[in-house]
């Protein structure tokens, strides 16, 4: 969930960290365009400005988890109502975590 709030902003968060994205050599060469930032979670969630409570069981429930980061500045319900938008975005959300798609599909205003 977080990887894709982070998207819009230029970052990518995947199993190799928090990266940040070069736009401008994206296209000539994609893995070159990368800068790596750090692996630690509580720095990644540091730098995005989230709560570390995301890491353990701070939240009581994924409804909880999900209001807070629908309440959060990285939050844009827009990026995620236009992926939503997007057939092959759709296609790909049945092999998403059953959390992930219950979050896109009722937490994102259409």
């Amino acid at each position: 969930m977080v990887g894709s709030m982070v998207k819009p902003l230029g970052l990518t968060l995947d199993n190799d960290g928090l990266l940040v994205r070069v736009q401008e050599m994206e296209t000539s060469n994609m893995s070159g365009s990368m800068v790596f930032l750090t692996k630690e979670p509580k720095e990644v969630l540091r730098i995005v400005g989230l709560n570390r409570r995301i890491l353990g069981q701070g939240f009581r429930s994924n409804d909880e988890l999900y209001e807070y980061l629908t309440s959060c500045s990285i939050f844009n319900p827009a990026h995620f109502a236009n992926r939503l938008k997007d057939s092959e975005f759709s296609t790909r959300l049945k092999d998403r975590s059953v959390a992930w798609v219950h979050f896109v599909l009722k937490w994102i205003p259409e």
